[in-house]
């Protein structure tokens, strides 16, 4: 990779990383599912200058729009509203492609090989060892994770 491609890479992590914590901020001013819908309303003012409608696929973007902004966003605003800690939350939220590869094996006969199901064993092991760590109160975040089980659920469309 290139330089330019490497700095590229960075900024999205930083983005993603300041993501959660933009987040941690704007459910401990306004409800959660309010925040939510204010976050992709500003979204929606920066990009529409840019939207382009695609004849014949615009029912599917709009569902998926739809599907990914309210639930599993809104799943993410209502975590981050009760857990008292942002980082088992962030942790938790980043398994949705090992649920989304678990639920492709059982819904759509999608075959995997030992070294991805290794991968997947591997990220559910780092979730257990950082998001359970010692002399962190188990109530302040696992209540979070209730509403995790959507996370996954919009990538069944594409």
């Amino acid at each position: 990779m290139s330089l330019g491609h490497i700095l590229f890479v960075l900024l999205i992590t930083l983005l993603w990383g300041v993501n959660f914590a933009a987040i941690a901020v704007a459910v401990d001013h306004f409800p959660p599912l309010l925040a939510n819908a204010i976050r992709f309303a500003m979204v929606l003012a920066v990009l529409f200058p840019f939207l382009k409608p695609v004849r014949g696929q615009m029912k599917i973007l709009l569902s998926l729009a739809c599907i990914l902004g309210i639930f599993h966003f809104g799943s993410v605003f209502l975590a981050m509203a009760v857990s008292a800690d942002l980082a088992p939350v962030a942790i938790i939220a980043q398994t949705n492609v090992p649920f989304a590869v678990i639920l492709a094996v059982l819904f759509l006969d999608e075959r995997i090989g030992i070294w991805r199901i290794s991968g997947i064993a591997l990220s559910f092991a780092g979730v257990v060892v950082l998001g359970f760590e010692r002399g962190a109160p188990p109530p302040s975040h696992l209540s979070a994770l209730f509403y995790f089980p959507p996370f996954p659920m919009p990538w069944w469309r594409s």
